[in-house]
């Protein structure tokens, strides 16, 4: 196996990549040095633990669809082929074939699920009734995270693999929300959404920005609206007022 690994600035430059937590992002540059030579890894968790990260930054990356999760306990690095070339000299293939035989290639450089495969995905992950699904030729995009397109399959049921990753763009969320309480009730203000990932990255993008203003940086951050509220309310289009801290510091810097 080759001892290099690389990483694309095209992708971990983007600003998807670089709003994610300092923690997600280590954690995404661990993993890439653990994967084998097609960029396939089974000691997720562990490399997790090893560094300090949590799972909410194992989930974040899935979500933002930095890695895929192709088995129990098995991922896969999506852009490897866009940051990694191994000479076949010293390339060993991965020992995962069957979870490799799940994917192709997007573009030749993205790793992306075969329609049939999330298919069956749903198959193994839900309790449905397998009668409801339809042949893959029925899929339609229906929500998307970060660059991978999550399939809704035509059910008379809500499917269970847009229902994940609606699961999934909440944990990342909540995780950049500073107020954590009454997270069922802003999990369900978050389903009643089901923000795109346009949305969700305006709701991030809003948070960091509020982190900074003066109501929720009053009183060690006791007028940070509940989360659900915030949510409810459309909060994230809100316009911010700067704290008076920041207005002194501008200030003085334009009388000096």
């Amino acid at each position: 196996m080759a001892a290099r690994r690389m990483f694309a600035k095209a992708v971990v430059q983007q600003d998807s990549f670089l709003d994610m937590p300092l923690s997600t992002q280590a954690l995404y540059f661990h993993l890439g040095m653990e994967a084998d030579d097609d960029g396939f890894l089974d000691t997720a968790r562990r490399v997790m633990r090893s560094i300090g990260a949590s799972v909410d930054d194992l989930r974040v990356l899935i979500a933002k669809g930095f890695i895929l999760e192709v088995g129990e306990g098995i991922v896969v690095i999506t852009h490897w082929k866009a940051s990694n070339y191994v000479q076949s000299d010293r390339y060993k293939p991965t020992l995962h074939t069957e979870k490799k035989a799940m994917l192709s290639l997007a573009n030749g450089q993205k790793y992306v699920l075969n329609p049939r495969e999330e298919i069956q995905y749903l198959q193994d992950a839900s309790t449905l009734d397998t009668k409801c699904i339809q042949d893959a030729s029925t899929l339609d995009t229906q929500y998307r995270l970060g660059e991978v397109r999550v399939g809704k399959v035509r059910l008379n049921t809500p499917s269970p693999h847009v229902a994940h990753a609606v699961d999934e763009g909440f944990e990342v969320f909540w995780k950049a929300y500073p107020k954590k309480k009454g997270k069922k009730d802003a999990l369900k203000a978050f389903k009643k959404l089901k923000p795109t990932q346009d949305m969700l990255d305006q709701m991030l993008a809003a948070i960091e920005q509020q982190k900074k203003s003066e109501q929720w940086q009053r009183e060690h951050g006791q007028y940070i609206p509940y989360p659900a509220k915030w949510l409810k309310h459309g909060q994230w289009e809100d316009e911010v007022e700067e704290s008076a801290h920041r207005r002194d510091t501008r200030a003085d810097k334009i009388l000096t």
